[in-house]
C-alpha cells in the first residue's frame, strides 16, 4: 500500500479549505491536523449541492443514496473542478421541453492556486444503441502540498458507479508516470473485467497517454483475463 507524505498543513490553506483537507486525508490514509479532526463529512440524503457558497467541495450521496465512493467522488470533483465544462455528459429534455444534463453547472472554486488536471485519454465501453454509448475519460491531477497525483475516472451518467467521477488511484509526484497510470488505470480496468465487464469497444480520444499505450494495456488486462477462464476450463 502507498503512503502519503503528511503535508505541512501551515501552508496549504492556499490551495484548499479545511472540509478539502479533511477528505484528501482520510482518501490518501494521512492523519489529519489535530485541528481538522472534528470535522464530520457526513452527508444528509437532501444534500445535493456539492460545494460551499465559495465553490469549495463537500461531499455528496450518489444516485440513489449510495455512499460507496463519497470520499472518491469528492476527490475526483476537487481535481476537475477547473475543466467541469470538459466532462462527460449526456443532454435531453424533460417534459417541459428544457434541455437537461446529466451535470449541474459547477461554481469555480474561490482560490488563487486552481487544481489543473491533464487529460489521459477516454475510451467508449461500448455501443448499446442508436446515439447510445458508454464514454469513460481519464484525468491527472496533482495535488500541491500533499506532492501527489491522482487519477480519476469520469462518464457521463450514474448508472454504473452512482457518481459521474470517481478518483481510482494515486501515486507520489516523485514516482515513474507512465508505470504509475497504467498500474492504476489497469487495475480499474481488472476490477471490472473480474465482474464480466468485456474490452471496451473503442478509443474515444488521447491525451497523455497515447492509442497504442491504452490499447495495450487493455489487451494485457482482457487476455490474462481469457488465458486465466482456458486454465480453468
Amino acid at each position: 500500500m502507498l503512503n502519503a507524505n503528511t503535508p505541512d498543513f501551515a501552508r496549504i490553506h492556499e490551495f484548499y479549505d479545511p472540509v478539502e483537507i479533511c477528505f484528501l486525508c482520510d482518501y490518501l490514509r494521512i492523519p489529519r491536523p489535530d485541528q481538522l479532526a472534528s470535522i464530520s463529512l457526513k452527508v444528509g440524503p437532501d444534500d445535493r449541492q456539492g460545494q460551499s457558497d465559495d465553490g469549495f467541495v463537500r461531499p455528496v450521496l450518489g444516485a440513489g443514496g449510495s455512499d460507496t465512493l463519497i470520499i472518491e467522488n469528492a476527490v475526483a470533483r476537487l481535481a476537475l473542478n477547473a475543466i467541469e465544462e470538459r466532462l462527460p455528459r449526456w443532454f435531453g429534455r424533460n417534459a417541459a421541453g428544457e434541455q437537461v444534463s446529466s451535470r449541474r453547472p459547477k461554481h469555480a472554486r474561490h482560490t488563487t492556486t486552481p487544481l489543473e488536471p491533464s487529460y489521459l485519454f477516454g475510451i467508449n465501453w461500448a455501443s448499446t444503441g442508436p446515439g447510445l454509448d458508454w464514454p469513460e475519460h481519464y484525468h491527472v491531477a496533482y495535488f500541491p502540498g500533499f506532492e501527489v497525483l491522482v487519477v480519476t475516472a469520469s462518464q457521463d451518467s450514474t448508472d454504473v458507479h452512482g457518481y459521474l467521477d470517481q478518483a481510482i488511484g494515486w501515486f507520489p509526484a516523485s514516482a515513474n508516470f507512465e508505470d504509475s497510470v497504467e498500474t492504476i488505470i489497469s487495475g480499474w480496468w481488472q476490477s471490472q473485467a473480474s465482474c464480466l465487464q468485456e474490452h471496451w469497444e473503442a478509443l474515444l480520444g488521447e491525451g497523455l497517454i497515447d492509442a497504442g499505450r491504452a490499447i495495450c494495456w487493455a489487451d494485457a488486462v482482457w487476455c490474462s483475463d481469457d488465458e486465466d477462464e482456458e486454465w480453468i476450463d
